[in-house]
């Protein structure tokens, strides 16, 4: 008899209740490819899946109200196993700027989930490449009120996509602020590096 009665301990340690299963999914974090593939998706929807991908965004173009346009045309993202940091950048092919534009969640990233910067470290970034031209380098303060999240719909060890929305950015400590358009930019990546 004490034999069974510890094996069902043993069971019952790894299980948890539906609440809390349901709480730590409709958290936004902790939501994983896996768990959606799993058809446990927050939405409650057809869970997500690789086949579910859109269609590449690029080429799309972010205008700055300093007047320039600059042009987006390839991706790239890094999630690397074991890591809580997620980053997506976006360049342009013909380098016909020297810009890298990063959306990236750092040391709170768990999966797929929405990720905003007065909780979380999220950052949206405009700045140079090498080799450098001496152009300003813009990118979101919270402190200073700007607002940014990233939304990441689906990921698993070869692809992501998602989005993110930013209110506008701004040079270093506290320099000049610059309007963007659009503010929602793409997360897509057809070969995420792990």
């Amino acid at each position: 008899m004490k034999m069974k009665v510890g094996c069902v301990l043993i069971l019952m340690a790894g299980c948890e209740t539906k609440e809390a299963a349901t709480a730590q999914r409709d958290s936004g974090h902790g939501d994983t490819a896996a768990s959606t593939a799993d058809g446990d998706d927050a939405a409650g929807d057809d869970p997500a899946s690789r086949a579910d991908m859109p269609p590449d965004p690029a080429p799309f173009s972010l205008s700055l109200s300093d007047g320039r346009t600059l042009s987006f045309d390839q991706s790239s993202c890094q999630h690397f196993r074991g890591s809580t940091n997620f980053r997506a950048f976006w360049r342009d092919s013909a380098r016909s700027h020297q810009y890298v534009l990063t959306l990236q969640v750092m040391q709170t990233f768990s999966g797929a989930g929405t990720y905003e910067n007065t909780t979380d470290r999220v950052d949206v970034k405009l700045q140079e490449e090498a080799p450098q031209t001496g152009a300003p380098t813009y990118w979101t303060d919270q402190e200073l009120g700007d607002s940014a999240s990233i939304t990441v719909d689906y990921i698993d060890e070869d692809v992501a996509w998602g989005q993110a929305s930013v209110s506008g950015l701004r040079e270093p400590a506290g320099g000049a602020a610059v309007a963007i358009n659009p503010t929602v930019l793409p997360i897509w990546c057809a070969d995420l590096e792990i």
